[in-house]
């Protein structure tokens, strides 16, 4: 089943009217998302996933919010070093 199935049937699960949107034009930021729905980029959720500790750690934050690294390490208690993830980690 391919992605956008799979959220929709889980989404159906809930008492909730919830609408997936798919866009021709790339969405693949938060400023062009915000431009293709029409709203502030701020209005935006937004999903980083970073490799804390050895460990992915997903953050959704608002799409004017820049994640600092240093705070997110702190805010998580880790020693090691916190890093965005690259490509090939988040597909994974």
């Amino acid at each position: 089943m391919e992605p956008v199935a799979r959220v929709r049937k889980y989404l159906a699960r809930f008492p909730h009217n919830i609408e997936v949107m798919e866009f021709e034009e790339s969405t693949h930021t938060a400023e062009l998302a915000a431009r293709a729905v029409g709203v502030g980029v701020g209005q935006i959720a937004k999903s980083l996933l970073f490799i804390a500790d050895g460990r992915p750690v997903m953050v959704v934050t608002s799409g004017d919010v820049k994640v600092s690294t240093g705070r997110l390490k702190q805010h998580l208690g880790v020693r090691g070093k916190v890093r965005m993830a690259d490509p090939e980690t988040a597909a994974a």
